[in-house]
């Protein structure tokens, strides 16, 4: 985008808010536009949790990645812990829908009445500099898309 002079500001996916991007594309954009992600974890406000993955996945603690699967096998497990007697699927899915699930990193998955719609709590930050150092400074806390879109 840089190199084709876009000069408009880019949402991007929870995918790339990584380090690695960061670095990537830190000078490319300077004083052209600016890079924002999107994303559903806070690891300020959970540090409880970001130290219980660490202990369980040292080599991976760092790792935004293995956190998406840490988070996965969580509501998984909720899941199981709910179905009462023999597990089925039927059950599984009843347990599931049968309240809201916190992710142990912010915000709550809620399944209840069919709904399968991931996530509906994000946060915002954006490519920058920091101490020297590019980054995904933060712009805005877990809150529903609808508030960080301004409706």
């Amino acid at each position: 985008l840089a190199a084709q002079n876009v000069n408009k500001d880019v949402i991007t996916t929870y995918v790339n808010v990584s380090p690695v991007i960061s670095e990537a594309v830190v000078n490319e954009i300077e004083g052209k536009f600016d890079v924002y992600g999107l994303g559903w974890v806070d690891l300020v406000a959970n540090q409880d949790s970001l130290e219980e993955f660490a202990k369980w996945a040292p080599e991976y603690a760092d790792n935004v990645y293995a956190m998406t699967g840490w988070i996965a096998g969580h509501f998984f497990t909720e899941g199981l812990k709910r179905v009462d007697g023999t597990i089925t699927w039927e059950k599984f899915m009843d347990a599931m829908e049968s309240a809201p699930i916190k992710n142990p990193f912010g915000g709550e998955i809620n399944y209840a009445d069919g709904l399968r719609a991931g996530t509906q709590e994000m946060n915002l930050s954006k490519v920058g500099m920091a101490d020297g150092v590019a980054n995904w400074l933060p712009v805005d806390g877990l809150q529903s898309v609808d508030s960080l879109l301004g409706k």
